[in-house]
């Protein structure tokens, strides 16, 4: 073997994959502008990772990658979540991916499902502490909540009131919203139906991405962050293969960061 012969191949390799995924980005970006322009005159636009301090381009690469971190990629990020309020237009956005992010947030959600087999955390309604005995597996649904919601891919906590509550399909009955707190509940799977979320943030992974039915990415170890995100949030930690997270809804701005490139749109 000559020497430098490997490391040749894996850099054209490397950089004959960023061509593919450019040409597809710009090719599938102009036709969704071209579909979106056509559908909505008031424009939906696909802007720019900002390259040193005041330059715009679609795809942000390499080097200009690592020129933009610290406070130019604060400034960034300001400027864009300021520009997705600012045009406060929805497109539908779907995503999923292997990572399970990290949330904590006051919020209101139309339907909440939870299913987990951990009997040892506290659930308390109305301030009274919830009796699991004799039950392998629990399906706790809420419907109407508002409140405080903390999960990451260890736990799940809620804090706040419901207009239902069902354990196993068996409801409790008030008169008043009821009342509900649990900390760190290690669950298999649940479903935040209605959510509504200022940003969200899923860490690097892999996965799929979809904007308006009509561009599609797929997520290489790359993060994505989503702006004024309103839809169903899914969570899963009984297939680490397959996608952990699940979003489905509309969003008003999302960014997707990697190594080898990042994209924005609003």
């Amino acid at each position: 073997m000559h020497p430098g012969t490997s490391g040749g191949y894996s850099g054209g390799h490397q950089r004959m994959r960023f061509y593919i995924v450019m040409a597809t980005l710009i090719v599938g970006g102009i036709l969704f502008l071209l579909l979106v322009n056509n559908n909505n005159p008031t424009g939906f636009s696909l802007t720019s990772a900002i390259i040193g301090e005041t330059n715009k381009s679609l795809i942000q690469t390499g080097d200009a990658l690592g020129e933009s971190t610290g406070t130019t990629q604060q400034k960034f990020n300001k400027v864009f979540s300021e520009e997705v309020v600012r045009t406060g237009k929805e497109v539908p956005v779907t995503l999923s991916s292997n990572q399970i992010p990290s949330v904590k947030k006051d919020t209101k959600v139309e339907e909440i499902n939870l299913f987990f087999e951990d009997l040892t955390t506290t659930i308390s309604v109305n301030d009274d502490k919830l009796e699991l005995n004799n039950i392998k597996e629990v399906t706790l649904a809420l419907k109407g909540f508002s409140g405080s919601i903390a999960f990451d891919e260890e736990g799940i906590s809620l804090r706040g009131t419901a207009s239902r509550i069902e354990v196993n399909d068996v409801a409790f009955s008030s008169e008043k919203t009821l009342t509900i707190a649990v900390s760190k509940l290690q669950y298999r799977t649940f479903d935040l139906i209605g959510l509504s979320l200022k940003d969200i943030d899923i860490p690097a992974g892999d996965g799929s991405l979809t904007v308006s039915d009509k561009l599609t990415y797929s997520l290489d170890e790359e993060a994505v962050k989503i702006y004024a995100y309103r839809g169903l949030l899914s969570v899963s930690k009984e297939d680490n293969v397959t996608a952990a997270t699940t979003l489905e809804g509309t969003m008003q701005g999302i960014s997707v960061s990697g190594e080898e490139l990042g994209i924005n749109v609003w």
